[in-house]
């Protein structure tokens, strides 16, 4: 590939890797190939905390990257609700409920886990079901709103609600969710931008892990919108002191 050979022969050490994730899980490939190691990684939130770039040789080329994040999920009652239906699909059980009183009918409170130590639909790195729920409860107050919805009422179920309705009420919704961050749109249409900024880390018992170091929340005052942590940052080599470097885009 030629963006390899120009990586290997030029003297920049700072790469900003604007790709898609199949893009750079290319690039990585032929990186770990020709053992090109040592440089430091800006990534974007597409690969960043990509869990499939993570291979036995990976983290010689992207160990110490940097990159942006969207915010790892904090939704009330989504812990609780996917350990049911991983205890269900992998014990084959399932919890009903009859009457007011609640039963299994083959699950048991306690399970030998061991057989399920691979387990690999963890809910650790679950970044964008933060946004998708967002969304919905957005589109939900949007409704309320056309529907006049109130405590002491009903909702008019004789509405006739239209596409275009949907989008423009969209733009005065403001609402808390249960986490507190609060959702709100601008004159556009965006949302508020808000980011982790990750480190590719190696944990104490040699996993790789995306270590929060930062963060970018465009809703602060002005001063206080980008946050970064240097002292946690581990670039390149294991290094926590950065060295000088020259930056090229690929």
């Amino acid at each position: 590939m030629k963006v390899v050979e120009v990586i290997r022969k030029s003297s920049a050490r700072v790469i900003v890797g604007f790709l898609a994730h199949v893009e750079m899980n290319n690039l990585l490939e032929q990186l770990s190939l020709h053992n090109i190691t040592g440089r430091q990684f800006i990534g974007v939130e597409a690969w960043i905390t990509a869990d499939s770039l993570v291979t036995p040789t990976s983290f010689s080329v992207l160990g110490g990257s940097l990159g942006f994040a969207v915010q790892k999920a904090n939704i009330s009652g989504l812990d609780d609700f996917l350990i049911k239906d991983f205890w269900e699909t992998e014990f084959k059980c399932k919890e009903t409920n009859m009457g007011n009183t609640a039963y299994t009918a083959a699950c048991k409170e306690n399970q030998d886990l061991i057989e399920h130590k691979y387990y690999d639909d963890d809910i650790q790195e679950l970044r964008y079901s933060s946004n998708i729920y967002k969304a919905i409860y957005a589109v939900a107050h949007s409704l309320h709103s056309i529907l006049k919805c109130s405590n002491s009422q009903r909702c008019d179920k004789t509405a006739k609600v239209t596409p275009w309705q949907v989008v423009e009420s969209l733009k005065q919704v403001n609402f808390t969710i249960k986490n507190g961050d609060q959702v709100w749109f601008d004159s556009t249409g965006a949302a508020v931008a808000r980011y982790e900024v990750v480190n590719w880390q190696r944990g104490s018992d040699g996993s790789v892990q995306f270590k929060p170091v930062g963060y970018y929340d465009a809703s602060l005052p002005p001063g206080q919108k980008f946050v970064l942590k240097t002292k946690d940052i581990m670039w390149p080599g294991g290094n926590t002191e950065a060295n000088i470097m020259i930056v090229i885009n690929t």
